[in-house]
């Protein structure tokens, strides 16, 4: 299990963001923020005094990040000085309970396993088993930095490959190179193998801003370009007109993962299963019985907020995932306030594809 951990400081509103494991969190940021120290996480200090606002999350937790008003802010303040005879703690925001963290006792609750009773055990295995008809295999993607090159390789970010010196995508709003997001060799997929590349640009251009100016969350955005093409020999060289060029993270291997539809879903998919919050949460917590977060291919899309497949435009087919991106996991970008990217293919039309992302 993974927290996500994200510091807004005092000063211009700036803010750090970081992906820790248990350990590490309790080392790098409970410890000195409860002793009202610094904090030094993967070599970066931030200093205590300049932290405005602290929010810890489960990265596989379900639940959005709670925002709390001023008002609550100052009671929890008081609470805090009264209850626990500590001061200068900024707001602590957890969303595994919901709970407004204002001491010692609370954070580590967070932070450590509940106790499981034998029914509430009972209760899950049962929920799990109503869904497992309905599981299917995800693939991680592992990746290694390398240098940027023209080539076909299955890579996150870099230079793609190109058919000629003019085939790199172009924005239609600022006129700039989009920005290489995803490009699979489909010959070298875990799995259904084909012919040909799928590749995905995307533009990231900050002035203007065409990634809200022309809604690249929508699915089909004329700033986004999603195609599927053919390899008719070594690639060609075009120099980008892009700001600030991702490295290039070449996908070296595969990992096996269950992964299960979320339960937005389940209707459509015929499951007629209501089932308990207590028992949903534990499923997230085990990463059991739910859809996998992070970067991955195929499996089951991670919806943030509701079911959102795109239809094929020519033949009104829903779309299924063809690769799911989190923000800044593997890429070097964030989806609105960490959202999640889905590329999805047609099944009966594989040149169709779509890309969209919530949060």
């Amino acid at each position: 299990m993974k927290y996500h951990v994200r510091i807004i400081q005092k000063q211009k509103g700036s803010e750090w963001m970081f992906d820790l494991s248990k350990d590490k969190l309790i080392e790098q940021i409970v410890n000195p923020y409860l002793a009202l120290s610094n904090l030094s996480i993967n070599g970066i200090t931030v200093e205590f005094e300049e932290i405005n606002r602290l929010e810890i999350r489960r990265t596989e937790n379900p639940m959005k990040q709670i925002a709390y008003g001023i008002k609550r802010r100052k009671s929890a303040a008081k609470k805090l000085q009264e209850d626990a005879g500590v001061t200068g703690l900024s707001p602590v925001v957890v969303t595994y309970d919901e709970a407004f963290i204002t001491g010692n006792d609370v954070l580590a609750e967070f932070i450590s396993e509940r106790p499981i009773s034998k029914a509430t055990e009972k209760r899950y295995k049962d929920a799990l088993s109503k869904i497992e008809n309905y599981k299917r295999i995800a693939y991680r993607p592992h990746i290694k930095n390398v240098e940027r090159k023209h080539n076909s390789k299955s890579k996150i970010g870099g230079l793609p490959y190109l058919r000629t010196d003019t085939d790199w995508p172009e924005c239609p709003n600022c006129k700039n190179n989009l920005q290489l997001f995803l490009q699979l060799n489909l010959n070298e997929l875990p799995t259904n193998k084909s012919d040909g590349l799928v590749q995905l640009f995307y533009c990231t251009n900050p002035d203007p801003l065409c990634e809200s100016d022309c809604r690249a969350f929508f699915p089909f955005s004329k700033v986004v370009a999603c195609r599927k093409i053919e390899l008719p020999g070594k690639s060609s060289i075009q120099i980008p007109k892009i700001e600030k060029l991702f490295e290039e993270k070449e996908i070296v291997k595969w990992s096996e993962e269950f992964d299960y539809p979320h339960s937005e879903e389940w209707n459509q998919l015929g499951i007629n299963f209501e089932i308990d919050d207590d028992i949903y949460e534990l499923m997230y917590e085990r990463n059991e019985g739910v859809p996998l977060r992070g970067d991955k291919l195929f499996g089951w899309p991670f919806w943030v907020q509701s079911v959102e497949y795109p239809k094929d435009r020519i033949n009104g087919n829903q779309m299924s995932l063809l690769f799911q991106f989190d923000s800044n996991v593997n890429l070097s970008h964030s989806f609105g306030d960490l959202g999640i990217g889905h590329l999805t293919i047609s099944p009966k039309n594989p040149n169709e594809l779509a890309f969209g992302w919530a949060c």
